[in-house]
C-alpha cells in the first residue's frame, strides 16, 4: 500500500512538472516594407514594386551554432521599473529564466500608448549594460512606434557584465517579445 502511494505521488510530481514546463515550436520574423510606385513619362508608363529588403526568418530550436536558433523567449508589457535585467526574466508561465551565456537574436520594442505625447526612451543600462545598439544608444518611441531588431548572432552573451536595458516610460507602456539562443 504504501508503495503505490509513493509511486502514485512521483506520478503526479511529474506530470505536473511536465504541464507545467514550456518551450518554443517555432518563431517567425515577418519584416516588410512594400511600396509600389508609378512610372510615368512620354515614354514609360509601368508599375515598379520596391521590395527587396523584405525578409522572413523562421526560428526554431536547435543544437546547432546557427543564425536561426532560439532557446527562450521573453514577452512582457511593461507599466513599471526602469530596467530589464536579462538574468532575471519571467517567461509566460511566470518561470524564471536567465539568459546568461545567451545571445538577444532578435527584439521588438513598442509603446502601447495609443494617443497621447509620452515618449519612452530606451538606453544601455546605467550599471552592466547589454550592448543591444552598441555600447551607448538612446532610442525614443513615441506613442504607437515600435522597433524591430534581427540581431543575429551578433551581439555579445549575456553575462554579469553585459546584462542591463533601461528605460524611461513617462506613463506609458513598454511592450517588449525578445528571442534568445545559446550559440553552442
Amino acid at each position: 500500500m504504501k508503495k503505490n502511494l509513493i509511486i502514485g505521488f512521483l506520478s503526479v510530481l511529474i506530470i505536473g512538472l511536465f504541464a507545467y514546463a514550456t518551450s518554443i515550436n517555432g518563431t517567425r520574423l515577418v519584416s516588410q516594407l512594400t511600396v509600389s510606385e508609378s512610372l510615368s513619362t512620354a515614354s514609360i508608363n509601368q508599375t515598379v514594386s520596391h521590395d527587396r529588403l523584405n525578409e522572413v526568418v523562421n526560428f526554431r530550436p536547435t543544437s546547432d551554432s546557427v543564425a536561426t536558433d532560439v532557446d527562450n523567449i521573453y514577452s512582457a508589457s511593461l507599466t513599471s521599473g526602469s530596467s530589464i535585467d536579462l538574468t532575471s526574466l519571467t517567461n509566460t508561465l511566470g518561470t524564471s529564466i536567465d539568459l546568461t551565456g545567451e545571445r538577444i537574436m532578435a527584439i521588438k520594442l513598442k509603446n502601447g500608448a495609443t494617443t497621447g505625447t509620452g515618449e519612452i526612451n530606451i538606453t544601455e543600462g546605467a550599471s552592466n549594460p547589454y550592448p543591444l545598439f552598441g555600447s551607448t544608444y538612446s532610442i525614443n518611441l513615441q506613442p504607437r512606434q515600435s522597433i524591430l531588431y534581427k540581431c543575429d548572432t551578433l551581439l555579445s552573451d549575456v553575462s554579469a557584465s553585459a546584462l542591463q536595458i533601461d528605460y524611461t516610460l513617462n506613463s506609458d507602456t513598454l511592450e517588449v517579445i525578445l528571442i534568445s539562443a545559446e550559440l553552442y
